[in-house]
C-alpha cells in the first residue's frame, strides 16, 4: 500500500516532462541507495561500538604495561589534542565513548 510520501513523490515526478522523469528517477534511485548504504554503515558501527571500546581499553593497558608498542598511526593519535583514548594519565575509560563517538 503506497504511503503519502510515495504518492507525493510519484505526483512530483509525473508533473515533469517525460524525458526529465527518467533523469529524476535515476537521481532518486541513487539517492535512495546512498541512504541505504548510510543506514547499513550506521547499523554496522552501532553493533561493533562496544567491542571497539573494549579493544581500545585493552590496547591502552597493554601499551601502558609495556607489553605492546603503539603503531605509527597510534603515535599520531597520542599527539592529537582531541583524541584521549590512549593517553597515559587519563582515568581508565573516561574518554573512550566520547572519542569513538566523535567519528560517527
Amino acid at each position: 500500500m503506497p504511503t503519502s510520501a510515495s504518492i507525493t513523490m510519484m505526483k512530483m515526478i509525473e508533473s515533469l516532462p517525460e524525458p526529465v522523469q527518467e533523469r529524476a528517477l535515476e537521481h532518486m534511485q541513487q539517492y535512495i541507495q546512498d541512504i541505504r548504504d548510510e543506514l547499513k554503515w550506521n547499523e554496522s558501527f552501532g553493533n561493533s561500538k562496544s567491542k571497539l571500546i573494549t579493544t581500545a581499553r585493552q590496547a591502552r593497558e597493554e601499551i601502558l604495561q609495556g607489553k605492546q608498542r603503539p603503531s605509527p598511526s597510534t603515535r599520531k593519535t597520542l599527539k592529537c589534542k582531541e583524541c584521549d583514548i590512549l593517553r597515559p594519565g587519563k582515568n581508565k575509560g573516561e574518554n573512550d565513548e566520547k572519542t569513538l563517538s566523535g567519528y560517527n
